[in-house]
C-alpha cells in the first residue's frame, strides 16, 4: 500500500481514569494524536479507546510513538495496543460466544495481551477456577462470556494478567462493536 493512502487502526490506552488513576482527558489525548501527524482521530468514553488514520504502518511501531509522546506530555507510562480495522474486524468474526444464539451481548468481553503469552501460561489459565464463566483464546485476543457479569468474574482483567505473565487491558462487546463501527465512517 502506497504510505499517501491511510489506513485505520485502533488504539487501546491500558489504564487510563479508571478510579482515579492515570488521569486523561480526551480533548487532550486526541490532540497528542494529531500532533503526530495521525489523521480522523476519535476518541470514544473516558477509557482510553481511540480511531484513527495513519499511512500504513506496523502497529507496534505505532504503539510505541503514542507511547512516547504520551510519556512526554503527561509525565507517565501509558501502555497503547495498537490494532488495525482488518484484524479487529477478524477478532470480532472470530468470537464464538457471540454467535451463540441465547448469550446476552452484555456479558461478553474481550480481553487484549499487548504480547503473546508464553506456551508455559496458558496452562496457569486453564487452571483458573471460572465458575459459570467462559473463555476461548484467539490470536492477540481471549474472548470471554461472563454470564454473572464482569464484576463478579474470576476471569478479571488482573486475573488474567497474572495468569497469561502479559500486560492486557479488557473492553465490554458494546465497546468492541462501537470501536469498529467507527473505523467504518
Amino acid at each position: 500500500m502506497p504510505a499517501d493512502i491511510t489506513a485505520t487502526y485502533i488504539a487501546l490506552l491500558r489504564g487510563i481514569n479508571v478510579g482515579g488513576h492515570k488521569p486523561v482527558k480526551m480533548a487532550a489525548l486526541a490532540a497528542s494524536f494529531e500532533a503526530l501527524g495521525l489523521e480522523r482521530v476519535r476518541t470514544y468514553l473516558q477509557s482510553g479507546n481511540v480511531v484513527f488514520g495513519a499511512p500504513s504502518s506496523a502497529p507496534a511501531r505505532l504503539a510505541e510513538r503514542i507511547e512516547e509522546r504520551l510519556g512526554r506530555e503527561l509525565g507517565q507510562a501509558i501502555a497503547v495496543l495498537v490494532k488495525p480495522e482488518r484484524a479487529w474486524k477478524a477478532m470480532l468474526e472470530g468470537n464464538p460466544f457471540a454467535a451463540e444464539p441465547a448469550t446476552d451481548p452484555a456479558t461478553l468481553h474481550v480481553t487484549f495481551p499487548f504480547a503473546p503469552p508464553p506456551r508455559s501460561a496458558l496452562a496457569k489459565l486453564a487452571a483458573l477456577k471460572q465458575g459459570g464463566d467462559r473463555y476461548a483464546l484467539a490470536e492477540g485476543a481471549i474472548y470471554l462470556h461472563c454470564p454473572g457479569g464482569y464484576g463478579r468474574s474470576k476471569l478479571s482483567n488482573t486475573i488474567l494478567e497474572r495468569a497469561l505473565g502479559v500486560a492486557a487491558t479488557t473492553r465490554n462487546w458494546r465497546t468492541v462493536n462501537e470501536l469498529y463501527r467507527l473505523t467504518q465512517e
